[in-house]
């Protein structure tokens, strides 16, 4: 409606990207979605080693890296895997190679 009138309700006037159906002697389908932010993969803050062990932060190891015996975590949980940015397709692959090195550290 807005682009038929030439302008919204905030005063845009501008459309691009919308075709210019009006124009247009043919009838056109157009197919509109509603698109909006959700939350799809969570990058946890727990500090894993290469195991899969959780790392310690209490007072006695300000460096974080003593493993907490027998506590393990992978996945969404873990943080630090990806660095800042997770590319698309690394969760599952992450899931399975820090699965299968949890359970070769578990079992050893």
């Amino acid at each position: 409606t807005a682009a038929r009138n030439g302008v919204d309700r905030f005063g845009k006037n501008r459309f691009v990207g919308v075709p210019n159906l009006l124009e247009k002697e043919e009838v056109v389908a157009l197919y509109v979605g509603k698109v909006e932010p959700v939350l799809h993969y969570c990058m946890g803050g727990i500090k894993i080693n290469p195991q899969g062990q959780v790392l310690s932060s209490n007072n006695n190891d300000t460096a974080g890296t003593a493993p907490i015996p027998s506590l393990y975590a992978c996945g969404e949980v873990a943080g630090g895997v990806h660095g800042e940015n997770r590319l698309a397709g690394n969760s599952l692959c992450e899931c399975v190679v820090f699965g299968r090195a949890i359970l070769a550290a578990s079992t050893a």
